[in-house]
């Protein structure tokens, strides 16, 4: 029972009684009248509560479900934000990675060479950058991938090239740096083979720890030019091959090595 509906039964009952006597009073204290007053009352009573009950019925139905309507939009205002702020950091973090999931950079420019200087030995150096400017990355690993077509041994009886020498596994470092890794936006440098002219030739040495037990020397066509494929990779990165065509002119006014990119750097997922 509801207070609402004990307050009427109360008072209904206290009304019933007050009748009662009035109505008993009246009558000279007849208790026939009494008796009748108060059943009469009680009876008002319980007809009361029931037409309360039966109208009240549908409005607090309504009442119930106009509450549950209003949780229900609680509800669903709580879980829209939720979403709005998981969104927002899905966003957030999507951004991050696609500022941070950018390959190294390799660069290969030719070598200085002109009319007033006479360059008759230089290094081919690769030129590495970190394209992510917030973020340093580490564990930096150039390789040269191949050289096609090979070069050729130096020497009279040498008839190995660097195909029979396992390019793959010489391990480069960096010239200007101390450790294999580089901050957000950085260059490295890492020579990538030595190049001295001589008459008629241009002898050639690769750099880096030499992986092979054949000889490291190599003698280029001066009328060919190579194409060397380079490999850029570093953790949680994904890697990067370049490709440039690279030749060794004779004459003494132009560079001992000259370099130019072939082609859009191609890149591979990280496994």
């Amino acid at each position: 029972m509801g207070k609402t509906q004990l307050f009427i039964s109360i008072g209904g009952a206290m009304l019933s009684g007050v009748f009662a006597l009035a109505m008993g009073w009246r009558n000279n204290h007849d208790t026939k009248v009494i008796v009748f007053s108060t059943l009469f009352g009680l009876v008002g009573v319980f007809v009361i509560q029931f037409v309360i009950k039966l109208f009240a019925a549908p409005a607090k139905m309504e009442l119930e479900a106009n509450e549950n309507h209003v949780e229900e939009l609680r509800r669903m205002v709580v879980e829209k934000q939720a979403l709005a702020t998981e969104v927002q950091r899905l966003s957030s973090a999507l951004m991050e990675k696609e500022e941070q999931a950018k390959p190294l950079e390799i660069d290969m420019p030719s070598t200085i060479g002109s009319a007033d200087i006479v360059e008759w030995k230089a290094d081919l150096v690769a030129r590495i950058e970190n394209k992510n400017p917030s973020r340093e990355v580490s564990g930096v690993v150039i390789r040269l991938l191949n050289i096609a077509p090979p070069l050729k041994g130096r020497g009279q009886y040498s008839s190995h090239t660097t195909d029979d020498c396992d390019l793959r596994n010489i391990k480069f470092k960096f010239n200007d740096l101390p450790a294999d890794t580089l901050n957000g936006g950085a260059i490295g440098r890492v020579s990538i083979l030595e190049a001295e002219r001589t008459t008629p030739q241009t002898k050639v040495k690769i750099r880096g720890q030499w992986a092979s037990n054949y000889t490291n020397e190599f003698i280029p066509d001066p009328a060919k030019e190579y194409t060397f494929t380079v490999e850029a990779t570093a953790n949680k990165l994904n890697r990067k091959e370049s490709q440039f065509k690279i030749s060794f002119p004779i004459p003494a006014t132009q560079p001992v090595v000259m370099s130019t990119a072939i082609r859009t750097p191609t890149t591979a997922q990280i496994p």
